[in-house]
């Protein structure tokens, strides 16, 4: 979705690595709720930003910031709440989540800017 927001018309993405990114979200989460040990995790995912950003500084390859920054942030959040509510309410707020998430990225976010580059291109 950042990806669609935030990225030039002219610009091509490719590849898997934004889901990626939202399962080293997803693991992050819920490592840190099982009380696990995340620093492996959070080196990981301070490795592969650090390649995100530093890549396309450095070099003519072009990678998309926004996939891996979306992906991370969408993964982190659905996994809290997967993970963080309570027992007697969890399946009521596990499906909320998802509803609302899926709502806010196909409905509004899709739409909105869809209805904004249409306007932008006067099609």
């Amino acid at each position: 979705m950042l990806v669609y927001l935030l990225s030039p018309l002219n610009t091509a993405t490719a590849g898997a690595s934004g889901a990626i990114f939202g399962l080293f979200g997803a693991i992050f989460v819920v490592g840190k709720r099982l009380s696990l040990d995340v620093r492996w995790v959070v080196a990981v995912i301070v490795v592969n930003l650090v390649f995100t950003f530093a890549v396309p500084a450095i070099s003519s390859q072009r990678i998309s910031w926004q996939a891996h920054v979306g992906g991370l942030v969408t993964g982190a959040v659905v996994a809290a709440a997967y993970v963080y509510p309570p027992r007697e309410r969890r399946n009521l707020i596990q499906a909320a989540v998802t509803i609302f998430v899926l709502a806010v990225f196909v409905v509004v976010l899709i739409c909105w800017r869809t209805g904004q580059l249409r306007a932008e291109l006067s099609i």
